[in-house]
């Protein structure tokens, strides 16, 4: 992810949710789905990944401000996955 690999990023994450069954670990992986979407400007798929991991762990607020930055999406994102920011336009 952070190399930004996203085909390669994108398999793990796919694979990490459907193998655990630990609400942050998933939230974690649809956060990273999303994240991967966002960068590709597939907002929509975006959206549905970063709810999908808010509902799965709503503590973990990394998701909505994705959803936020999607939703607000003026030329420049600013998405979260774990301790870095992501960039797009």
């Amino acid at each position: 992810m952070h190399l930004q690999q996203w085909d390669e990023a994108q398999k793990h994450f796919q694979l990490l949710v459907a193998l655990t069954d630990h609400p942050r670990l998933q939230a974690l992986g649809y956060n990273a789905l999303g994240c991967i979407q966002a960068v590709h400007l597939q907002l929509e798929q975006a959206e549905y990944y970063f709810r999908k991991a808010h509902e799965t762990d709503p503590g973990f607020a990394d998701p909505l401000n994705n959803l936020k930055s999607c939703k607000e999406k003026r030329g420049h994102m600013a998405l979260y996955f774990g301790s870095a920011e992501l960039s797009c336009m």
